[in-house]
């Protein structure tokens, strides 16, 4: 769709995908796209993006008062569940009108952050946490295959019986904002609960029930861990949201015509099966 690196006209952008073309944060209506746009003149206005530990800062909208989730901060927090992507684009000083493409990400968090509005008053403002989209789907998507990624939490977990994984794995996803620091901490968090997904799975596809196809080389029933949502409101993934599945059911979960029937009916079953837990 876009290409990295590459100068766009910002009003073309809007001409062919819609969007505020004013917000920092216009979604689109023509696409589910949300286009992100960030300058070094949004200090004026008591924002400032970038960079840091491995994630893209970006600050939301509201130039006066707290920050509140409504509008475009509602859409970058919600945008995997309501499946729309990420695209950033920065300004170009030296080309008037023109934005440089950054590249797609995915919200993996956000923060709450004392700060001052565009009159100089203290308010709160929301500091979402960007991943690139390539380095979130590695690890998310790839991980459950690549078992020696996984052999510090499955050692962990081994001895441990399933009330306590199911309680770590809850006491992960719910971690308070302010810990949620580095993309190692996040992605820690984020095997935790696919090794709890593995568990609650008993060596069955939560799917279509069938045995796990066969036994890795550690002795554990092959399934792979599939992210109906990808992600909880604001935070890490959330075990009620993610599916242990078979090879064939994890390929129609992203391939087949039926793919969002097939996502309501997986989050069906994993919510039944979370209440169950729950009332057990």
């Amino acid at each position: 769709m876009f290409e990295k690196g590459k100068r766009y006209l910002r009003k073309e952008l809007h001409d062919k995908y819609g969007g505020n073309r004013q917000s920092g944060i216009s979604k689109s209506r023509k696409y589910k796209i949300i286009m992100l746009f960030t300058s070094e003149r949004g200090k004026e206005f008591g924002y400032e993006d970038g960079w840091k530990e491995g994630f893209f800062l970006y600050c939301g909208e509201g130039q006066s008062g707290d920050m509140e989730f409504v509008r475009g901060n509602k859409a970058i927090r919600d945008h995997q569940i309501e499946g729309y992507s990420l695209h950033l684009f920065k300004s170009v000083p030296e080309e008037k009108g023109f934005v440089e493409y950054i590249g797609q990400f995915v919200c993996v968090g956000y923060e709450i952050k004392e700060g001052y509005d565009r009159e100089g008053k203290k308010r709160k403002a929301i500091i979402f946490k960007l991943m690139p989209y390539e380095e979130y789907i590695e690890f998310v998507d790839q991980g459950i295959q690549n078992n020696h990624e996984f052999s510090e939490t499955s050692e962990d977990f081994k001895e441990m019986d399933f009330k306590k994984i199911r309680e770590l794995a809850y006491g992960k996803a719910n971690i308070d904002p302010e810990k949620r620091s580095t993309k190692r901490e996040y992605i820690k968090r984020s095997k935790i609960i696919r090794e709890y997904a593995l568990k609650r799975a008993e060596g069955h596809c939560e799917y279509c029930g069938s045995e796990a196809p066969f036994y890795t080389k550690n002795l554990r029933p092959y399934l792979e861990v599939h992210h109906i949502y990808r992600l909880s409101d604001g935070g890490p993934d959330d075990p009620r949201w993610v599916i242990a599945l078979c090879p064939n059911c994890h390929r129609r979960a992203h391939f087949s015509k039926d793919a969002e029937k097939v996502k309501e009916e997986m989050a069906k079953i994993v919510l039944e099966k979370e209440l169950d837990l729950d009332n057990s």
